[in-house]
């Protein structure tokens, strides 16, 4: 079984995206859709929409990840620190 190509979380948004473009769309046009083109436009829209969100959603939690994650110090290392030509 092949993946998806969208994963879940950018599907759910989309959908309840999607569902508020039509209900704004219906509501301007006294209750009825267009078109079924205008219907697959928001759609795709919706998709554009839910990736820019998870882009800037990932982006700003990339911000507070905690940075140098694989650095280690060692008591060798604070050694070093403790003299003033770095040598023991």
């Amino acid at each position: 079984m092949t993946a998806p190509l969208f994963n879940d979380r950018l599907t759910e948004l989309a959908s309840r995206i999607y569902v508020d473009l039509v209900r704004e769309s219906a509501a301007r046009s006294e209750g009825e859709m267009k078109s079924p083109a205008e219907a697959e436009r928001l759609a795709k829209l919706s998709f554009k929409l839910s990736e820019c969100f998870h882009r800037v959603l990932d982006e700003l939690n990339a911000e507070n990840l905690p940075k140098n994650v694989g650095f280690t110090v060692q008591l060798d290392d604070i050694s070093k620190w403790s003299t003033p030509t770095g040598k023991p």
